[in-house]
C-alpha cells in the first residue's frame, strides 16, 4: 500500500478533465524511475533494462497485487 501511495503522489498529477470523466483513468508518466500508465483501466507500473544482448522487464498492476519479471 505504501508503494501505491508513493507512486500516486510523487510524479505527474492525475487531476484532469479526462480523469473527471472517467475515474478509472490514471495517467501516462514517468515517476521515481518507473513508467506509469493505464492498462485496461488499471494502473500499470513497469521498468525495462538491457545490456550486451540481454533485456529485462518488470511490470506490476498494484491494484491487483500482481507483478511479473
Amino acid at each position: 500500500d505504501s508503494m501505491r501511495a508513493r507512486l500516486r503522489t510523487q510524479g505527474v498529477p492525475r487531476d484532469s478533465a479526462a480523469r473527471a470523466q472517467n475515474p478509472h483513468t490514471h495517467l501516462a508518466a514517468y515517476g521515481l524511475g518507473w513508467m506509469l500508465q493505464d492498462y485496461r483501466g488499471r494502473l500499470a507500473v513497469h521498468h525495462t533494462g538491457g545490456i550486451d544482448g540481454f533485456s529485462a522487464l518488470v511490470a506490476m498492476l498494484p491494484e491487483e497485487s500482481l507483478g511479473v519479471v
